[in-house]
């Protein structure tokens, strides 16, 4: 099993990659092929934050029921991986605003961890 720190990093660089990846969505991907790249992108390093964040929630010992600010994050990775459907019909202002703001409060909650 990993370390803390391990878990953490990889958690970190995979939320890089799909903010990455959302920006593509948003700003360059207006043909079929870099949508295509983007969302390869963007689902494989769903998969990988999914999983590194499961390892941060086994290395915290957190026990059945979790608290609430753990279902409000898994809740959140479902909005943000719905990305690519909302880039569609948002501009690129709105997909930046409302990613940058959803990412914060994301943010805010595996930091503070409130509830």
């Amino acid at each position: 099993m990993l370390s803390y720190t391990t878990y953490k990093f990889i958690h970190i660089i995979g939320i890089f990659f799909i903010f990455i990846a959302i920006g593509g969505f948003s700003a360059l991907a207006q043909n079929s092929k870099s949508r295509k790249l983007y969302g390869m992108i963007h689902g494989i390093f769903l998969l990988i934050v999914f999983v590194a964040g499961f390892g941060l929630i086994a290395r915290l010992k957190l026990a059945t029921p979790w608290p609430l600010w753990v279902w409000c994050k898994i809740a959140g990775w479902l909005v943000i991986g719905m990305a690519p459907k909302f880039t569609k019909s948002w501009s690129p202002i709105q997909t930046i605003l409302f990613y940058g703001v959803f990412g914060s409060v994301m943010a805010y909650l595996a930091l503070f961890k409130p509830f």
